[in-house]
């Protein structure tokens, strides 16, 4: 990557977005179709560097914790997405927890798992949460907040996400999970009846407000 410069010169403040890969039945992930959309986007005053995370226990974070490591100083933000398949709304996350349960793509199963041996039972979200609710409500699109990521992947990508930065610096960058709905498509096509699905232009604007309102 090549940082973006604004004003005299000077590097533009990056605001990391995560989405994740395919998963079980679910062959398009919309969090990652947001994220690879708003991928070298300018929004606000922030630059958007989107990263895949796999749906593997063993790996799904590596290249997001790493890109973290390499945007250094840039760093404004880090704005993780994943799929809620029942949902009919936006849910921005509170609260990650040290568990693990689930199956990954690889077959690996966990029951009751430990994200990080001795790591602190739960970790708050420090993105400002209640506001990027009011942001995305402002623009009639529907989002709440949720007190639980569950116990999978979404989960332990916002745990690892928040303790590798409460220790590299303190917890002064901004980091935290919104879960997405499906897609209308996939809605019919999973014969969900618990949603409607959300369209793919309204997530896109759902996150480009969480964006803008770290400003």
């Amino acid at each position: 990557w090549q940082l973006a410069t604004v004003g005299h010169g000077s590097a533009m403040k990056v605001v990391i977005v995560s989405g994740a890969g395919p998963w079980a039945s679910w062959q398009e992930n919309p969090s990652w179709l947001v994220a690879s959309a708003l991928d070298g986007r300018v929004i606000g005053q922030y630059l958007v560097k989107a990263v895949l995370r796999p749906v593997q226990w063993q790996c799904s974070e590596d290249d997001l914790l790493a890109l973290i490591d390499e945007t250094g100083e840039e760093l404004a933000a880090v704005v993780n997405l994943g799929l809620h398949g029942g949902a009919s709304q936006i849910f921005v996350e509170r609260v990650a927890v040290n568990i693990q349960n689930g199956q990954d793509n690889d077959g690996v199963v966990k029951v009751d798992g430990r994200i990080v041996k001795d790591g602190p039972f739960s970790l708050e979200a420090t993105l400002p949460t209640r506001k990027l609710v009011e942001a995305m409500r402002q623009e009639s699109i529907p989002a709440q907040l949720s007190y639980s990521a569950g116990t999978f992947l979404c989960n332990q990508t916002m745990y690892k996400t928040l303790l590798q930065l409460a220790r590299s610096r303190g917890a002064v960058v901004p980091a935290g999970f919104i879960h997405v709905p499906p897609l209308p498509s996939q809605v019919v096509q999973h014969t969900l009846q618990t949603t409607g699905g959300m369209p793919l232009p309204m997530l896109i604007r759902a996150v480009e407000c969480a964006i803008l309102a770290l400003q």
